[in-house]
């Protein structure tokens, strides 16, 4: 049962290796060039507070003023604590990376669940992820859809 379960642990750790290093080759550019990447919905200059704008959302977005004058709130969204720790231009391309991970989860906890194991769920999964189709909803702007 043992070499059984080392197996299963190797795979998944090979897998998670797999996954992280295709991310961080495809978003190295953003990451370490001090530059961000431009999406419809986020912008390419972010305020000179926007860390401490991002930790008082947590609190509600109230604002004094606009006392008086409906509108409506704003979901929590967990992967927004990145905004609270990291700098604007890390955030960005960060939050796209989070999505771009949610995808693959999605799709290989999917093919998982329709019977497939192993590589036969993986590989079907990261190319999905990081298909025109799939990688490219999360990059031109329909993040929100995948923060969900």
């Amino acid at each position: 049962m043992k070499p059984l379960l080392r197996r299963i642990t190797g795979t998944a750790w090979f897998h998670a290796a797999v996954v992280t290093a295709v991310l961080l080759w495809v978003f190295s550019g953003p990451l370490f060039s001090g530059g961000t990447l431009a999406s419809g919905d986020n912008a390419a200059v972010y305020p000179r507070d926007f860390q401490a704008q991002n930790l008082l959302s947590l609190w509600g977005a109230w604002a004094w003023d606009l006392a008086g004058i409906g509108g409506g709130g704003a979901p929590f969204l967990p992967q927004s604590l990145l905004a609270i720790g990291l700098p604007p231009n890390i955030w960005n391309p960060a939050m796209f990376m989070v999505d771009t991970l949610a995808l693959f989860l999605a799709v290989l906890y999917f093919l998982r669940g329709r019977g497939y194991r192993g590589t036969a769920a993986f590989l079907p999964a990261l190319a999905f992820t990081f298909s025109g189709y799939g990688f490219t909803l999360i990059s031109a702007g329909h993040r929100g859809i995948f923060h969900m």
